[in-house]
């Protein structure tokens, strides 16, 4: 009866026992899978903040290919190449009498003749840079963004009112003809007024160009 006890209670204790580690192995088990269950939702989290981070640069066209950047780059560099010579030129002809003055030359040290010669070549380039503009424009069209197109029209269009004023006073000042002294007055400063808008136009541009070379991102997709 004692041999009989005693390995009934042998018995039990080992049922304990390893019930006991049992319990601590699925206790274990749980607070691992757990401890896998949170880091498995960080990760998910993290890749689902990485998706929405992309998708919205895709919305916004940040991420782009590498060939359809190519495109766009070269768009950009074009339209700014055209804009340079037209400011440049814009500024000479409108700056032009004035910077005389500036170098000290007084009324006869130049003849109208060569003053009206200047003048005509510079509106010569001033035209034609205007129109390689008004080409970088619209032939990139469709490859760089719709906000830098709207501001690059509308510079063309200052340039464009500056070339048919120029032209209106190159014909009166070879027909010997010109505008009173209140008149011309009023008429210079709106040449100046247009001078600034093209400036300031042409400046906002190159703003644009910077920023959008800043936030895009070039994606390049390995095949194999």
């Amino acid at each position: 009866m004692t041999d009989a006890s005693t390995t009934s209670l042998i018995i039990a204790g080992a049922s304990l026992i390893v019930a006991l580690i049992t319990g601590g192995i699925a206790l274990w088990n749980n607070s691992k899978v757990n401890d896998n269950a949170v880091v498995i939702q960080d990760v998910k989290s993290g890749i689902d903040r990485d998706l929405e981070r992309l998708k919205a640069k895709l919305e916004h066209g940040q991420l782009i290919s590498s060939t359809q950047w190519n495109a766009e780059f070269y768009a950009l560099q074009s339209l700014w190449k055209s804009m340079v010579p037209a400011r440049s030129l814009a500024r000479k002809i409108i700056m032009r009498e004035g910077e005389l003055v500036g170098l000290g030359l007084e009324a006869g040290d130049v003849s109208e003749e060569a003053k009206i010669d200047i003048f005509k070549r510079l509106l010569e380039q001033y035209t034609e840079a205007a129109k390689h503009c008004m080409l970088a424009i619209n032939e990139q069209a469709p490859f760089y963004s719709a906000d830098i197109r709207k501001k690059a029209n509308e510079v063309h269009g200052v340039a464009h009112a500056i070339q048919k004023a120029t032209l209106a006073a190159l014909v009166a000042r070879q027909k010997g003809k010109s505008l009173p002294a209140d008149q011309a007055i009023v008429a210079e400063k709106e040449r100046l007024k247009e001078l600034s808008a093209l400036m300031s136009g042409v400046d906002s541009i190159e703003e644009m160009i910077r920023k959008r070379l800043n936030e895009v991102q070039v994606l390049n997709l390995v095949t194999a």
